[in-house]
């Protein structure tokens, strides 16, 4: 394994030079200032490091590594910390502590792919240019479970969210392919470096020329795509839809002598809706601003803006709640109503936010319960299932449950023809949390050939359609309606058909591979 002679400190320079280009990378936005979209930057973002990792034990690998990855992921989430400094009530020290471990363990993740990557390849086989971007998609998919049931943000594919025409292999093998492609690129380009630089590169055109096609097929591929989902939309039923967003201020959403007057927000806005095309109104998570009572069956129509005259003509209404039952258990809830008030059906949210909406390993470290949000500690639904709104299905998903792909290919396997995610981005303020959000919900709606709805309280509030595009969206921090429509959709991808197949392979082979590595060095000596 060849490498360019340098110093520790050049290294780490260029280590940490991958590491802010990848964070440009990501949609940024700070106190109203917003980046122009530089995802572009991602395709050699990480060729850098890939510099000057080439050549270097495993154990030099991953230091190199984390500092890279340590850079990108403390700029791109720190707003994690102004969440539950700001609004969550924790003191600056603590709030700062969970975040700067959450860094650390999702730093460690990634961390770990290239010096597995280099172990691989010095012990048993391999090639750099495919081995870097295997690995690193088996690490994203651990990434995507663990710990705390994983935090998929601020992946290489978040970048790519606007170049539409790369991301619809999503459709095939979900959003990891596109991880695959663009640390495959930028090995590429590391790999040609090597070769301007007179090293020992085996085939470096054979690489190159590889590269250049799997590009073109991708992109092929994805034009193709783009036009026949357009061509299936045109002849599917139109079903019209309106999302309400209240911007209701987070310190002013659960106080008390607000209520009346945040629910009004609400009724007034929909109330408006009543003479239109309008089948379905999507509240935001939360919404509602009084706890109800898990044996609800029915609630005052008032309640949605729908006088005693237009029952029965009203639209249905999706909002968010807090589900309070016996014994302290509460629930994180999306609602379906219809124009009576009667309660059609109920989602429990499946994915909890770790110290949001429960302490993680609270019996093992009960400690931490200290150190919760003061939101309280939620029970998780059991399964996500769709709704149904007059015969029409579709996937309800609450707050970041739109990042894991497994939540929303579930629920269209199960008859979902769109996707609502209802969530409260109120608590990130202004940072780029709301936009990164929308970013990575973009790879649901192709993975699964979905409509997405995302109705937020304070923003970004959009329609996706199925190839991607952002047709409507709102301003953060505004108050805002959308009217808009969807098509109704019963194809079936393949991805939505057979998972993260590909993501599985690349992980198995990196098993084999960590297999193979440590009989060839215990049979070394």
């Amino acid at each position: 394994m060849y490498m360019i002679e340098m110093s520790r400190c050049k290294r780490v320079i260029l280590a940490l030079i991958s590491g802010l280009l990848v964070s440009a990378s990501f949609p940024f936005y700070l106190a109203g200032f917003s980046a122009p979209d530089m995802g572009w930057i991602a395709w050699f973002a990480l060729v850098p490091l890939f510099v000057a990792i080439r050549g270097l034990a495993p154990r030099k690998v991953f230091l190199l590594t984390f500092v890279a990855a340590f850079v990108w992921y403390g700029t791109s989430v720190f707003w994690v910390g102004n969440a539950m400094y700001v609004f969550g009530g924790l003191s600056l020290s603590i709030s700062s502590l969970i975040t700067l471990l959450l860094v650390l363990v999702v730093t460690l993740h990634i961390s770990l792919a290239p010096a597995i990557a280099a172990f691989i390849s010095q012990r048993w086989r391999g090639e750099p240019i495919l081995l870097l971007p295997l690995v690193w998609v088996a690490m994203e998919l651990f990434r995507n479970y663990f710990p705390c049931g994983g935090f998929p943000w601020s992946t290489m594919a978040m970048s790519q969210w606007k170049y539409l025409p790369l991301i619809q292999i999503a459709d095939i093998v979900g959003a990891y392919g596109v991880i695959f492609l663009v640390v495959f690129i930028n090995a590429s380009i590391a790999e040609a470096i090597f070769f301007l630089c007179k090293k020992n590169v085996s085939h470096p055109l054979f690489k190159l020329s590889i590269s250049i096609l799997i590009i073109a097929g991708v992109l092929s591929y994805g034009y193709f795509r783009m036009g026949r989902i357009d061509s299936i939309s045109e002849s599917s039923e139109i079903y019209p839809i309106a999302l309400i967003q209240g911007n209701i201020s987070q310190d002013e959403k659960w106080d008390s002598g607000k209520a009346q007057k945040n629910l009004d927000a609400y009724r007034q806005e929909a109330a408006k809706l009543l003479h239109g095309q309008v089948q379905l109104i999507v509240w935001p998570e939360a919404s509602f601003p009084w706890y109800l009572k898990g044996d609800s069956k029915e609630l005052p129509p008032s309640n949605f803006g729908i006088p005693e005259g237009f029952i029965g003509k009203a639209p249905f209404t999706l909002f968010g709640a807090i589900l309070s039952e016996e014994n302290d258990i509460y629930r994180n809830s999306a609602v379906l109503v219809d124009s009576g008030g009667k309660v059609e059906s109920v989602y429990h949210k499946v994915h909890m936010v770790p110290f949001g909406e429960y302490v993680p390993y609270e019996k093992l470290f009960f400690f931490l319960r200290r150190i919760a949000l003061p939101t309280g500690n939620f029970i998780p639904g059991e399964d996500i299932h769709p709704m149904s709104a007059g015969g029409v299905r579709f996937t309800p998903l609450i707050c970041y449950e739109d990042i894991f792909p497994e939540l929303a290919r579930s629920s269209t396997l199960q008859g979902g023809e769109f996707i609502a995610n209802i969530t409260n981005n109120a608590w990130f303020g202004r940072t780029a949390a709301p936009f990164q959000h929308l970013a990575l919900s973009i790879f649901r709606a192709v993975e699964n050939r979905r409509y997405m709805l995302r109705s937020t309280n304070t923003g970004v509030s959009a329609v996706v359609d199925p190839v991607g595009r952002v047709l409507v969206r709102s301003e953060l921090f505004e108050p805002a309606t959308i009217v808009s429509s969807l098509k109704r959709m019963d194809l079936i991808s393949s991805y939505t058909k057979n998972g993260d197949w590909f993501a599985l392979g690349c992980a198995l082979y990196t098993l084999i591979g960590m297999f193979f590595g440590l009989a060839a060095k215990y049979r070394r000596g």
